[in-house]
């Protein structure tokens, strides 16, 4: 399922941001295109970087269920799969801090993704090498509209593992190329094990070196508890790490607010947003590596909070983004200073490596590119 469709020329309107600070970046000049993808992609459902053999680019999910490689200016388009994932029968409006919807997941080098129904518990894992589906993702029907579909992909010792929601309280890994199970264990009842996790996992984020795993969840009466756990020790010590091995620490505990903004800044730390919660900072961030102990409870060590922030989170490693409906405010995470703000962009997707953030438009994509430190 391939064949190179070439896309059309790019509308620029040149921007530049105040530059505050320095020691970051402060120069943010750059533009921000409007790209028109071609006749082949049937409107843009969801986009994901990708290192892929073919070079550094983009995976798209269109409206039909069709996975896609793009270049990185996204001119030349390459169909991969198509999945058969149902999308939702109406355009569901945002409900528990997320919009149900397909979404698209690829592993670090581009040869799996998969396309799970956020908010619902069906998904595939796919080969893009020739288009097999390789997965079928099933995780039970209790409460899956409060969280999205838990998956996300590594690499650990050089192989692609894929994580995911196997059901409401369990987590499991398997090998995208085979479905091989990864951490078989027993599945403990109801009380019936020191094992059991009254856990509802939400979104998985790996951590940037591929060492630790970072869960949205939450658990009963409503509170989000993002717990944070080794994936090493997950596959080679105890296949219950994500229960309650000596790794797993949670993050913090939020109130009705597990499905805020979240990131990785680097392979040790992680940035929450307050998902506007009052009383509740911005954006806290917090060291994975260090506990504090408060009310009686070890959590992650808490090292800045600040307010400004609003809507999607990023970062490439030294700044931190955020989207909040009409263009990209840039900040220090250190301090939460504010370095810069880009106009007229509202995206969904960010590569760190490359600096660029698009944004799925009606025919194509808004792009805007940046050169970060030590960057392309």
């Amino acid at each position: 399922m391939d064949g190179d469709t070439q896309g059309g020329d790019a509308r620029e309107e040149p921007v530049r941001a105040s530059l505050i600070l320095d020691g970051l970046c402060t120069d943010w000049s750059g533009v921000v295109d409007e790209i028109e993808l071609p006749d082949a992609v049937g409107g843009v459902a969801d986009l994901v970087p990708v290192d892929a053999r073919r070079g550094r680019g983009w995976l798209v999910l269109d409206a039909s269920g069709r996975i896609g490689w793009c270049d990185r200016d996204f001119g030349a388009y390459r169909l991969l799969a198509k999945s058969s994932v149902p999308a939702p029968d109406d355009d569901e409006a945002p409900q528990h801090g997320f919009r149900p919807g397909r979404r698209l997941h690829a592993d670090p080098r581009g040869r799996y993704a998969a396309v799970v129904l956020d908010g619902g518990s069906r998904g595939q894992v796919l080969d893009l090498a020739g288009g097999r589906v390789t997965m079928e993702l099933s995780a039970d029907d209790d409460n899956p509209e409060t969280v999205p579909f838990s998956l996300a992909f590594a690499e650990h010792r050089g192989r692609p593992v894929v994580l995911h929601r196997t059901a409401w309280n369990r987590l499991d890994v398997s090998d995208p190329a085979t479905g091989e199970l990864l951490t078989a264990r027993e599945s403990p009842a109801d009380g019936d094990s020191a094992h059991y996790l009254d856990y509802f996992h939400g979104a998985l984020l790996v951590s940037p070196n591929g060492a630790r795993v970072l869960d949205s969840g939450w658990m009963w009466h409503p509170v989000g508890l993002p717990a944070v756990w080794e994936l090493g020790r997950w596959l080679e010590l105890d296949p219950y790490e994500s229960e309650d091995g000596r790794s797993r620490v949670d993050v913090c505990d939020r109130d009705y607010g597990w499905n805020a903004p979240m990131l990785w800044l680097d392979a040790h730390t992680v940035a929450l947003g307050g998902g506007g919660e009052p009383g509740r900072p911005d954006v806290a961030v917090y060291d994975v590596t260090r506990t504090q102990r408060r009310h009686g409870h070890d959590w992650c060590a808490e090292t800045a909070r600040f307010d400004g922030p609003k809507g999607a989170l990023f970062s490439d490693g030294w700044h931190l983004f955020s989207a909040g409906g009409s263009g990209v405010d840039v900040w220090d995470p250190a301090g939460g200073a504010h370095l810069g703000r880009i106009d007229g962009i509202d995206p969904t997707g960010h590569d760190p490596v490359t600096g660029d953030f698009a944004q799925p438009v009606t025919g194509g994509v808004r792009r805007w590119r940046y050169q970060r430190p030590g960057g392309q």
